[in-house]
């Protein structure tokens, strides 16, 4: 397992919204074809399309899962940090 967050702040309304940003690696060893491998991948697959955590409907928990054969790091964290301080002045 491998892993960069940083904890943020969102502004909605007049509440303050405490979440994070980045990225994680897992490695799953369950054999390929396996009846637990192909449903890690449904829940997976799932998230991507309805996100995680709360306060979904209005944005957050967005996720993107990648599958990777190697141990993955996104190119550009930074990307992510200035569309958030650009989005919560």
């Amino acid at each position: 397992m491998n892993y960069e967050i940083s904890a943020v702040s969102a502004e909605y309304g007049s509440n303050t919204i405490r979440g994070f940003l980045g990225w994680t690696t897992f490695e799953l060893k369950a054999k390929k074809g396996s009846n637990l491998r192909r449903g890690i991948d449904v829940l997976l697959q799932y998230a991507n399309y309805v996100g995680v955590g709360k306060s979904r409907s209005i944005g957050f928990g967005e996720v993107e899962v990648i599958p990777q054969d190697l141990p993955y790091k996104p190119k550009d964290q930074n990307t992510f940090t200035q569309i958030d301080k650009k989005d919560n002045k």
